[in-house]
């Protein structure tokens, strides 16, 4: 008997059944209560806030938020394309402008605190909109818990807006599954904002375009249709841009090239389904491992196990139309990473499909018609679960804890003596070194929009 579903015939239990009873009636239930959903996310928010305290209390700029945007943003319009990014990111456009318009002590505040807002914001679509992927109380806390604390917090995503756009990937999926017509109109409204902002933040939503297409021809209702119209206008958008981008030769070569078969079973094997099962940290391991043949083709196989045990438990989910759309969405999103990349589509690249197989196992524990396919789902959740709390507080240090790093505000002091135009930003550690450069004197000429490039060199 399934813990999450009434079986057909049944009758209620009495009162007098016990606590085990109320729980089993709770996670049963359609819905979690509004007050549940507030005291779940207060914990989470408190929980995401515990992990990398720094950032959002200190402040620090990560990468090109603040060697490129954010230098941007504080002499021109918000719109911008960064030539070595090649397409619109709209959240870093618009939260590195906002952080232009504080003290620059500040700044980097804005961006660590919008960023977070993400990850609250993707808690709160599990848990409060109505889906056909998570149908019911327990499977939206499931799926509330891990979409934060397991293996999707890659430390490289945490609270930065240069990779938060993988939230709003992680958004998307949640929105392909939605049940539309039970939507308030505030929901609606926020799920259509949503689904824009994600659209012109990157590429993992609008890569599932087809998939709202598809579903609004099904449907043929005009919800669904605005969501497709939508998501096809982000995606025109960023094609032109993309385009663009290629044809003036600013596009970083190697991207949308394959590979290769070997590279591309390493980055699945041992990135995304790594990831998914034992955490990023262990997934980095394995990939080192599979640095020949014998390991690529043995975590090759190991990873073509579980996704077949994923897929025949899928089998016995109620609604196979939720299993062939979580197989689209996967898909769709392992191209976008495999052929998008350079080098490798781990870390940052990983959380989209990982969370997805983390929604797959979550449907599957919380609907599947049979014992078997069940506890298959209810193991991957626990196992996930366990290896994504195993790291949450203890990976990377150097990137979630300020750890002998510069200090901003120091930064900040020195340029305002006029002792340095260089500032130096996170991530301080490796062969590259990040600054914000803030000159004191601006040419006359310079051309407006001009991209600043991360300097090499320490100043």
């Amino acid at each position: 008997m399934n813990l999450w579903q009434h079986a057909p015939g049944m009758t209620h239990a009495p009162a007098t059944a016990g606590p085990r009873h109320g729980l089993v009636a709770y996670l049963r239930a359609e819905r979690v209560p509004v007050w549940h959903q507030v005291a779940l996310l207060a914990v989470l928010l408190g929980v995401a806030i515990s992990r990398s305290p720094y950032p959002l209390f200190h402040g620090r700029f990560f990468a090109e938020e603040g060697s490129i945007y954010y230098p941007h943003m504080r002499d021109d319009s918000i719109w911008f394309v960064a030539k070595s990014v090649g397409y619109i990111y709209g959240f870093l456009n618009g939260a590195t402008w906002l952080a232009a318009r504080v003290p620059i002590e500040h700044a980097p505040l804005v961006t660590a605190w919008l960023s977070l807002a993400l990850v609250v914001v993707v808690a709160w679509a599990a848990l409060s909109l109505p889906s056909l992927l998570l149908l019911n109380a327990g499977a939206r806390l499931a799926a509330a818990v891990l979409l934060v604390v397991g293996p999707v917090a890659v430390p490289a995503v945490w609270i930065n807006a240069t990779n938060a756009q993988v939230y709003l990937g992680v958004l998307a999926v949640l929105f392909v599954f939605l049940d539309v017509p039970r939507l308030a109109a505030w929901q609606y409204g926020a799920v259509v904002a949503l689904l824009a902002l994600a659209g012109l933040s990157g590429l993992y939503a609008v890569v599932l375009a087809p998939l709202f297409v598809a579903l609004a021809f099904r449907e043929r209702a005009a919800r669904r249709i605005t969501l497709a119209v939508v998501t096809c206008a982000c995606a025109i958008a960023q094609f032109l841009v993309i385009a663009g981008s290629h044809a003036s030769g600013d596009l970083a070569q190697g991207r949308g090239s394959f590979r290769g078969l070997g590279a591309v079973t390493r980055d699945v094997a041992a990135w995304h389904v790594g990831s998914f099962l034992l955490g990023n940290s262990v997934a980095n391991d394995l990939y080192r491992f599979a640095d020949n043949l014998f390991g690529i083709a043995a975590i090759g196989l190991l990873a073509f196990l579980v996704g077949v045990v994923l897929a025949f438990a899928l089998t016995a989910v109620p609604r196979r139309q939720v299993a062939v759309l979580l197989g689209l969405v996967f898909v769709l999103e392992e191209i976008l990473v495999l052929f998008g990349t350079r080098k490798g589509a781990g870390g940052r690249y990983a959380v989209v499909p990982v969370a997805v197989l983390v929604l797959a196992a979550v449907h599957v524990m919380t609907t599947a018609r049979n014992r078997a396919a069940i506890g298959v789902g209810a193991t991957l959740c626990a196992i996930t679960f366990v290896a994504g709390l195993g790291s949450f507080w203890t990976s990377q240090p150097s990137t979630l804890r300020c750890n002998d790093c510069p200090v901003w505000h120091d930064q900040v002091r020195a340029w305002q003596a006029g002792r340095t135009n260089f500032l130096r930003i996170w991530p301080y550690t490796g062969n590259v070194r990040w600054w914000v450069h803030l000159p004191h004197q601006r040419p006359a000429q310079a051309r407006p929009g001009r991209e600043r490039r991360p300097s090499a060199r320490a100043p």
